[in-house]
């Protein structure tokens, strides 16, 4: 499967499976896990003109070869600047959770 496929099936299924192979010991690599929960959350917002302005990730526990739920929650939509919590879910726990901010462009003369 590759990543384009995996961003279907999060468009698409609350419960998705990534691909095999991408297990770094016992979870998930922390970069697929990050790829998956950032995808959700511009799904979640659906305004291309926003960009991506900070995230952070927090890997709570161990992502096994499993299916996974993202979830997504608008924590505040201004008229610039929309902040939203995503979070990973797996065996009935949080394994990760993705807090970013996006923001559409400003005008400015600097």
């Amino acid at each position: 499967m590759s990543l384009h496929g995996l961003y279907a099936q999060i468009a698409e299924q609350e419960w998705v499976d990534f691909p095999e192979g991408w297990l770094q010991g016992r979870t998930l690599y922390g970069g697929l896990a990050a790829a998956m929960m950032m995808q959700k959350a511009v799904l979640a917002i659906q305004d291309p003109s926003q960009r991506l302005l900070n995230a952070s990730v927090t890997f709570v526990g161990p992502v096994k070869q499993a299916k996974v739920r993202l979830t997504a929650e608008i924590l505040r939509q201004g008229r610039s600047v929309t902040t939203i919590e995503v979070r990973l879910w797996q065996d009935q726990a949080v394994q990760s959770i993705l807090l970013a901010s996006f923001g559409a462009a400003r005008e400015s003369e600097i």
